[in-house]
């Protein structure tokens, strides 16, 4: 569930400052990143999957605020609180399941505290 319990460094380095459509933020370092991840590599249930880390350190422009995703191993809908989609930001799908790869160019849900608002 992607808002269940706490990680570790969760609140470290993070601007809890509200985020809009539109707003410009900066993702935090990997190195940051990683202090916010449990053992799973996910913040609050959210996972930072290794793709992501080409992004950090850079600036993106807000698309829109994440308030439910769907569970497709669970084939549900789930509310998510604090996650954000960036503009420019999608999976390219290299590395994942097999050779070739996923086809699908989805976009990454970033946490709230892996970004800083500029």
């Amino acid at each position: 569930v992607p808002d269940s319990g706490a990680s570790a460094g969760e609140t470290a380095g993070s601007d809890q400052t509200t985020l809009d459509t539109g707003d410009w933020v900066e993702v935090h370092s990997l190195e940051q990143i990683h202090q916010t991840l449990d053992e799973a590599k996910r913040c609050r249930g959210l996972e930072f999957m290794p793709e992501m880390a080409t992004y950090c350190g850079q600036r993106w422009r807000v698309k829109k605020r994440v308030r439910a995703i769907f569970d497709e191993r669970a084939w549900r809908m789930l509310k998510i609180r604090n996650a954000f989609i960036l503009e420019g930001c999608e999976c390219t799908g290299r590395g994942m399941y097999d050779k070739e790869g996923c086809d699908r160019c989805c976009y990454f849900f970033w946490r709230r505290e892996w970004l800083k608002k500029l």
